[in-house]
């Protein structure tokens, strides 16, 4: 016998088989588990897959009790194949099981009902193990200190620490730690990634959050771990994604009290470290005209709750309005901003007057002392009223003090008869006219707008529809080596650039799929394809070795198929 004959031989007996093993005229329904073994942190996905010619009818997946495992979310999705002329439609149905305890489960056959026939899956079995501190993917949270006094500034940062490939995160549990005034570092906009060595082990560390924590009281203060859910692949080619589940360590913070000794007096509470700054509007003024008085205090801590503060004004000085604003972000690992005043006040006295000294007492953690943050004195030259005018001292007579001649006012009589003067203007057609113009003006401007706006819209919707071709023709036309791999990824890009109109400019896959998210394809099987293809593109530009010219057109083949099934989801 040949080698060729062998080869065929062989060939028939793997591939020829289970092909003929299933008809395509028949349901099929299949249950299995993402994985058989995971720890007490992971989440085990169950797949419920069914397939059929033509359209499928009423489907009811009734699941068994789950005893051993929450579940915590599920998915569908479904896809159109085709084998022999035949089309045949695909269904799955993913749920994302957390197991409750450690051990070997079953999950027992049930029924899934397809079209008004019922169909009986295999026994699943899973084991879950504990989740080892050495993981691969590890949660945490830390603070810069482990003991503040009341008040104190600490700084809580969340971060996963992790070596596979991670896709996405979510949160399922965010606790607000209890005790303590919470802001948020809003400027944390992207994750970004930096390596580590951590335990002796290298390790990627990606920042998820930033909390600025101020203790309201002491004692020693527990912070609970959030918990997240972590979509990743792992090491190797082509893997199918997984969901963990990783909750975060607990910490311990000891609050210290304020000290008693050498507390000013007048303290308000204040705690962190400021510099205070005023001016006033004018430093001559006069009796019973406004001035206005600008307080402002600068300086790192809990500044938008700082108490408030009362200028010294004189007794003799009315105040009539006062207003406060403050702003505040953190800027090198420190919370800060300022916080500012203004009074609005009337002097009633004239005079060389003397404002001040202003004095802000506050309690610095640094040193561990109270200090005062002061504006110096500011002297004002208050001037007696303005004299009254001749006007105004006329308007303040009473009436009888008035002239008598100006009780009696006669209306002058017209020397000549009264008569029509002709057609007013507004009855005339170009008043009309000059009405009419400015609405047919809005007119055009409006029916230009949009025309501009439907000829833009128009180039987006072009690119659009024409996103999946152009694709498709260069994956077609992607070369053998190392160069298809960059071809290859450029046309998954340009495709989602132009299909989700993002930036080509540094697009990834983590983007595509938050794109993704609001179309709930995020997590499609489809997706998960492209991204085994974008891996396999990354692994090739970095290898040693080359792929074949065949396994470069299969990969890209691959990735047409894909896109040629997603680009009708979308």
């Amino acid at each position: 016998m040949t080698m060729a004959r062998k080869a065929l031989l062989i060939f028939l007996l793997i591939f020829a088989a289970p092909l003929s093993a299933a008809p395509q005229d028949e349901v099929t329904v299949q249950a299995a588990l993402s994985s058989e073994s995971i720890t007490e942190e992971d989440v085990v996905q169950l797949v419920v897959s069914i397939a059929a010619p033509g359209n499928i009818g009423e489907v009811d997946v009734q699941l068994p009790l789950l005893r051993d495992f929450d579940k915590i979310g599920e998915q569908s999705s479904s896809q159109l194949s085709q084998f022999n002329l035949e089309i045949r439609t695909v269904l799955r149905y993913t749920y994302n099981l957390r197991p409750k305890r450690q051990g070997t489960f079953t999950i027992p056959p049930f029924t899934v009902r397809v079209g008004g026939k019922s169909y009986t899956t295999e026994p699943l079995r899973v084991t879950v193990t504990p989740g080892g501190s050495g993981d691969e993917i590890i949660l945490r949270q830390r603070t810069d200190k482990n003991e503040a006094f009341v008040g104190e500034q600490l700084l809580l940062t969340t971060e996963l620490l992790f070596q596979v490939n991670v896709l996405s995160y979510d949160i399922i549990e965010e606790p607000a730690p209890e005790g303590f005034v919470v802001e948020r570092d809003e400027s944390l906009k992207q994750v970004v990634l930096e390596e580590i060595e951590f335990r002796g082990q290298p390790y990627y560390r990606a920042v998820l959050g930033r909390q600025i924590l101020f203790p309201l009281s002491p004692g020693s203060k527990r912070i609970r771990p959030p918990q997240f859910q972590i979509e990743y692949r792992g090491r190797g080619f082509g893997l199918q994604s997984k969901l963990a589940r990783r909750t975060a360590n607990t910490l311990e913070i000891e609050v210290k009290p304020l000290p008693e000794a050498g507390k000013p007096a007048g303290y308000n509470g204040a705690v962190g470290d400021y510099r205070l700054s005023w001016s006033i509007s004018d430093t001559a003024g006069r009796v019973n005209e406004p001035l206005t008085l600008s307080v402002e205090l600068t300086g790192n801590g809990d500044i938008a709750r700082t108490p408030d503060l009362s200028p010294p004004l004189p007794a003799e000085f009315e105040l009539i309005n006062s207003r406060s604003e403050q702003s505040a972000r953190l800027r090198d690992g420190a919370w800060g901003g300022r916080k500012r005043w203004e009074f609005i006040f009337i002097p009633n006295r004239a005079g060389d007057i003397t404002l001040g000294p202003l004095e802000y007492p506050f309690f610095d953690p640094a040193t561990g002392q109270y200090k005062l943050a002061a504006g110096e004195p500011i002297q004002l030259l208050i001037e007696p009223p303005a004299p009254a005018s001749r006007a105004e001292s006329a308007a303040a007579l009473p009436a009888e003090a008035e002239s008598s001649e100006w009780d009696i006012r006669y209306i002058k009589t017209p020397s000549a008869p009264l008569g029509r003067e002709g057609t007013p203007f507004f009855h005339s057609p170009f008043f009309w006219a000059a009405m009419l113009i400015p609405v047919l003006a809005n007119i055009l401007i409006f029916a230009g707008t949009r025309l501009l706006r439907r000829g833009r819209g128009r180039g987006g919707d072009l690119r659009r529809r024409k996103a999946l071709n152009i694709a498709v023709k260069r994956l077609a036309r992607a070369p053998g080596g190392k160069s298809a791999s960059s071809e290859i990824s450029a046309a998954l890009i340009d495709y989602f650039a132009d299909k989700l109109n993002l930036e080509r400019g540094g697009l990834s896959m983590v983007e595509v799929r938050n794109t993704l998210v609001r179309r709930d394809l995020h997590q499609h099987p489809l997706v998960d394809e492209i991204s085994a293809v974008f891996e396999a593109c990354d692994a090739a530009r970095y290898a040693p070795g080359g792929e074949s010219r065949a396994a470069w057109s299969d990969l890209a083949e691959r990735a047409a198929k894909a896109l040629s099934q997603l680009d009708e989801l979308i």
